[in-house]
């Protein structure tokens, strides 16, 4: 089977892979979404798609996030952040693929990004030749009830960064915490 690579914005989705989309991240707050709230909502992300050549059926997914903003040491850092890759069938190998493609066409465009994983995880992502910089996400707090909690990721994923910055969330400890921001 051959597979086309996209990158769409979500204007640039059609109504059914929309739908595809929110069926296959089975987040129930946005199981009900319409195609409008859904271009709305995820306005500062691209959409990268693996499809069967020819078939546009859609087998695996992922989004980057362009405003994924960390403020470490009264700093800022704007960052891309994947999230939501799944594949429609797990086992076949579109998640690797899709992951290799993404970080290949991250490095091409320059853009750094990371991403965020479990621990029992971190097999595929070692096997997709993704850096991890292990057990740094616990560092990173987000605001929730308006207080800051830890994420509750494992792991950070060094899909392109800049060395120095590679080198700034390696250091992320109890004592240097990263909050994200936006």
């Amino acid at each position: 089977m051959t597979y086309s690579y996209q990158i769409l914005p979500p204007t640039e989705l059609s109504d059914s892979t929309i739908q595809t989309i929110l069926r296959l991240w089975q987040v129930a707050e946005w199981k009900g979404m319409d195609t409008e709230t859904f271009r709305k909502f995820f306005s500062m992300s691209e959409f990268h798609l693996l499809m069967d050549a020819g078939e546009d059926n859609l087998q695996c997914i992922a989004r980057i996030n362009r405003a994924f903003t960390l403020k470490i040491e009264e700093e800022r850092y704007t960052f891309a952040e994947l999230v939501g890759l799944v594949a429609a069938e797990r086992g076949k190998g579109h998640g690797k693929t899709l992951m290799r493609q993404i970080c290949h066409n991250l490095r091409e465009r320059d853009i750094e990004a990371i991403g965020f994983c479990s621990n029992a995880l971190r097999p595929f992502y070692e096997e997709c030749g993704v850096t991890i910089l292990r057990d740094r996400a616990h560092y990173i707090y987000e605001q929730a009830d308006a207080r800051w909690i830890p994420s509750e990721d494992d792991d950070i994923l060094d899909l392109n960064l800049a060395p120095e910055n590679a080198t700034r969330l390696r250091a992320l400890n109890e004592h240097n915490v990263a909050y994200f921001v936006a």
